[in-house]
């Protein structure tokens, strides 16, 4: 057989059917240097059940720039930053000349700007990921997490958040369950972000399962000065794995001692909150 060929449009499932034996499909989109995407096998159904099926992304003078497998549910490969401008192509290729069905989609994403609006997570597709970006600069400290995470129908498995930097390298990530206070999750981000570019989130519910509710938020710490014998600070918090980092000047050998006030602290969607006191250079000095 030829391959099935076929052209995708960006954010636009295409139904994908290959029944003869060893058929690959391969699909073209177009792509502009720079651009970030996301590409996406969803609702895969494979006859007989069971093998791998391969998932590449190809760039146009045919090398691989990326790839993904999965025997179920579906597969999806995170582009970070396409090298040059042309004719891509999503070669798909199942093991053992099975046959398989799915909807391939190329995902541009949405654009989730740092401190800005939360992004509702709601998909149509079961298994769907979502994809959203921001832009981030070197040295910058983000915080990435959600809550209120719910599935259509209800279910208790886990959704995978991952944090990608411009060239699609993974930084950091999460598992999240509906049963977590708040039905929440932070991915633990570096310190400082690595590099200057576009970021992908990614939020990839069970292979069965809606999205039904959610909140996604990418977040700068809020921050603040205190006063060595001052007054107090009121710290409020009300975005997802946001946190608050605030500074004081201390000298060599001096006894210090911090507290918070137990009658008015409020905690909503978790069991507690972790303080640290941090040295000059970043590392940890005492944690509570």
């Amino acid at each position: 057989s030829e391959d099935l060929p076929g052209a995708l449009t960006a954010g636009v499932p295409s139904d994908i059917a290959v029944s003869r034996p060893g058929q690959n499909a391969r699909y073209t989109f177009p792509g502009t240097a720079g651009q970030g995407a996301g590409i996406e096998f969803a609702q895969l159904a494979m006859t007989p059940s069971g093998p791998t099926l391969y998932l590449y992304v190809l760039k146009p003078d045919g090398s691989m720039l990326g790839y993904g497998s999965a025997t179920s549910g579906g597969a999806f490969v995170n582009v970070g930053s396409l090298p040059v401008t042309g004719t891509y192509s999503v070669l798909l290729d199942a093991a053992h000349g099975a046959a398989f069905t799915g909807k391939l989609t190329p995902d541009p994403g949405t654009p989730a700007e740092i401190d800005g609006a939360m992004q509702a997570l709601a998909t149509t597709m079961a298994g769907e990921t979502v994809r959203h970006t921001f832009a981030g600069t070197s040295v910058a400290r983000v915080n990435v997490g959600l809550d209120g995470l719910a599935y259509s129908p209800a279910g208790s498995s886990a959704t995978t958040l991952s944090v990608y930097r411009p060239d699609g390298g993974y930084v950091a990530g999460a598992s999240c369950y509906p049963s977590n206070p708040g039905g929440g999750c932070e991915a633990a981000m570096p310190v400082a972000l690595p590099s200057t570019g576009t970021y992908s989130v990614i939020v990839s519910p069970p292979a069965g399962a809606l999205l039904a509710g959610g909140r996604l938020a990418v977040s700068t710490p809020l921050a603040g000065t205190l006063q060595v014998g001052g007054g107090e600070q009121t710290v409020a918090i009300a975005r997802p794995a946001q946190t608050a980092r605030y500074t004081f000047s201390g000298t060599a050998a001096q006894l210090l001692r911090l507290n918070w006030t137990g009658a008015s602290v409020s905690i909503a969607g978790a069991t507690a909150v972790t303080v640290s006191v941090l040295k000059p250079d970043g590392s940890t000095l005492t944690t509570a």
